[in-house]
This record gives structure tokens, sequence and C-alpha cells, in this order.
């Protein structure tokens, strides 16, 4: 009787929403099909989840963290599966993840075999457990006009607030080969202060206008961006990185001082 009368609701709500010519705000799974996502994220899930949550030495929610950070890695460890498909390659992507605050996400992409270090300004309790299991967490205050990673096959910003402007940059200016992914969340300007919205700019809202302002830092880097709504409990849950070679090459040569022009144009 429960599950008809569910059902019957949820019929109600559809048919309602219909009539009224409802339409979804965001559209997941546009990157990657949904049974290869929730695969994942059942693997990883199942074999993590429980012993993260149990041992979690943060101040910090274990149950949002955890499985948050589960379903970003889940869903780049789809996407990078299928980029090797595509380029018919077997070896796993390599990866910085710039800004990885506690370094959870870190750890389940070295743990599930993919090379990377997370880098932030401060080290986190919990560091220890997952640098024992051999995930590389490095303490380091970044100067991003300068840093480049191009052994790096990703660079990634999950909610990394005063570097997810950069990222695209450094991804640049690293190599023809890297690639990044960035979850914009606190609204900042490559100049590290608090990024100023012009009022004729945000009608659609703050979090559609600052990724205006990041799309415009990618096009500007050579990038065409993809855009992908997440799987996460967060109202921040936007992923954009770049559409796979489609970096402009047209000006390898000059590419530092392209870049620049790009910092200099928004200091």
């Amino acid at each position: 009787k429960y599950a008809y009368t569910q059902l019957f609701k949820k019929l109600f709500k559809w048919c309602h929403n219909t009539s009224i010519g409802y339409q979804k705000r965001v559209h997941h799974d546009l990157l990657i099909p949904k049974d290869l996502y929730m695969q994942t994220y059942k693997y990883l899930k199942e074999k993590y989840a429980k012993e993260l949550v149990r041992n979690w030495t943060e101040k910090t929610d274990p149950a949002k963290f955890v499985f948050e950070d589960i379903a970003i890695a889940s869903w780049l460890i789809s996407l990078w599966k299928l980029e090797r498909e595509e380029k018919c390659q077997t070896r796993l992507q390599s990866f910085v993840d710039l800004g990885c605050g506690n370094g959870l996400l870190t750890f389940l992409l070295t743990s599930e075999g993919h090379e990377g270090v997370g880098i932030d300004v401060r080290k986190r309790k919990i560091w220890d457990a997952f640098q024992d299991k051999g995930s590389k967490l490095i303490v380091e205050t970044l100067q991003p006009n300068v840093v480049t990673y191009p052994d790096a096959d990703w660079i990634i910003g999950n909610h990394a607030d005063e570097l997810v402007p950069w990222i695209p940059i450094i991804a640049s200016r690293s190599s023809n080969n890297t690639n990044f992914m960035v979850i914009p969340c606190c609204f900042y300007a490559l100049s590290g202060t608090k990024y100023t919205f012009e009022k004729q700019i945000i009608s659609s809202g703050k979090y559609k206008a600052y990724q205006e302002y990041i799309h415009e830092i990618i096009d500007k880097c050579g990038f065409i961006v993809e855009y992908d709504w997440l799987r996460i409990p967060s109202t921040k849950n936007v992923a954009m990185n770049n559409l796979q070679d489609t970096k402009n090459t047209s000006s390898n040569n000059t590419e530092n001082s392209r870049n620049f022009n790009v910092v200099l144009q928004y200091l």
C-alpha cells in the first residue's frame, strides 16, 4: 500500500508539473552515462564509506563530506575511463588536486590507482591517516601566476576558493595535454579578493554570474568549456572542465604571454 501511495504521489506531481510547463533547472549526467556513474559510485561507497565515516577526525560532518567526495571521485573516475577508451590508452591519468582541503578526494583517486598529489596551505588532522595509506599530501603556499604542472594530466579544483579562477590558466600554461576540472564555490577573482558582481548581470543569480566569469577566463585560455551538474549534497554542484583536445595550439610559442595578458586584464 505504501509503495502504491508513493507512486501515485510522484505520478500526480509529474502530471501537474508537465501541465504547467515545468522544466528542470539542471540536468545531470551530461558527460557521463548515468549507469556508469552509479556503478562507480556504488563500488566506491561500499569500499570506502563505512571506514571513512567511522574514523573521521575532522570537526566537519562526515555524513556530508565523505559521500560528497565519493560522488566527485566517482564522476572523475568515470570521466577518465571514457577518456582512456576514446584515446585507446590503458595508463591511468595523473592529477594535481589544488586546494585539496581534507585530502579525501586525493586519497580516493590515488587509492584507485591514479598517481597524484593534493596541495593546500595547511595540513588537516586526517592527512596522517591518508598519508599512512600512500596518499601524497603537501603543505604549500602556491604562487598561481608562476606554478605549472607539466607532468599532470589533470588539475582539479574541488571547491578550491581563490584558486578556482587560476586553475584554467595554470592548466593552459602547464602543457598542451593538461586538462582541468573546477567546481566553483566561493566567489573569488584572480586578484584573490572577493569577486565584485555587476548589478546588470546577476538577474540569474550570483552563482550563475560567477560561472560566466570563470567561463570567460577558460575561453580566453583557449579551451572550450563543458558543464555537468554533479550528484552531490551541495547547491554549488556545477563542474566545469575543458572539452578534450580543444586547446588552441596555434600559438604555442606565445602561450605564456597570452595567459599573462589574461591575468593582467582581470587584476
